[in-house]
């Protein structure tokens, strides 16, 4: 309720700012961005218990992204002589497996199920944030200057496949992509009015996630399939430079 209270009065500020025409500034001071640089996964996203268990992981709402990149597209319009205009934003953010992860779960079947780390194919994680909101550009002078970008965002979470090898079969965890809303908060510095400096947070509050974890062997007698569904707060941090086409 509370998001779709906030989206209601996000359209209805555009809406103000766009029947202001007589106070719009040239659009010379918007533009198209590129950016690039590391994403860091945050909350239960990025998270990984020591005392996780990977065998019933229903408990554990960690899901051991690692930091990775993230590229970025904006488009910002200015709107008002006061700095007021709006963006549209999308992006693709890419992350493996946290090193902590790899390794307890390595240390708790490596040994116990006599298999190789070659025959251990890791999940990684694209996320795709598609947003729109208000930003505010504040140019001290032709040579620097500060921006911020506030509004909603959809994200779009895709987990690829876990493959483990055993001597008597194979396990495959699948995921189901998820798509969920939430906040985009941002901002940076401008300098030469054309390169960026930018720190994005993307914060989409709990997303249900639901997997399955199939056993496929030549022994029917082992085969398995289980159905599992968690909830994980998902959150991001992306902090990128990028260029003002």
């Amino acid at each position: 309720m509370r998001k779709l209270l906030f989206f209601a009065a996000f359209a209805c500020i555009v809406q103000n700012f766009y029947g202001q025409e007589a106070d719009t500034i040239p659009k010379s001071t918007g533009g198209f961005i590129i950016s690039v640089g590391p994403s860091f996964p945050m909350s239960d996203f990025g998270a990984d218990s020591v005392d996780y268990d990977y065998n019933y992981p229903l408990d554990n709402k960690a899901l051991a992204a690692g930091t990775g990149i993230a590229v970025n597209f904006d488009y910002i319009l200015p709107l008002l002589k006061n700095g007021i205009g709006v963006f549209i934003g999308a992006g693709i953010n890419y992350n493996g497996t946290k090193a902590d992860y790899k390794e307890n779960f390595e240390k708790d079947h490596l040994a116990k199920y006599e298999i190789e780390k070659e025959y251990i194919t890791y999940q990684k994680y694209f996320s795709i944030p598609v947003s729109t909101g208000l930003n505010y550009t504040h140019n001290f002078n032709e040579k620097i200057g500060l921006f911020g970008n506030f509004g909603i965002v959809a994200n779009i979470l895709k987990i690829t496949d876990q493959e483990v090898t055993f001597k008597v079969g194979e396990q495959t965890k699948t995921y189901d992509a998820r798509t969920t809303l939430g906040l985009r908060i941002g901002g940076g510095i401008l300098l030469n009015n054309k390169f960026i400096l930018s720190l994005n947070y993307i914060d989409t509050g709990n997303a249900k996630i639901k997997y399955e974890r199939d056993f496929v062997s030549d022994n029917p007698i082992l085969e398995t399939h289980h159905k599992y569904s968690i909830k994980s707060k998902i959150s991001y941090l992306n902090l990128t430079i990028g260029i003002k086409l």
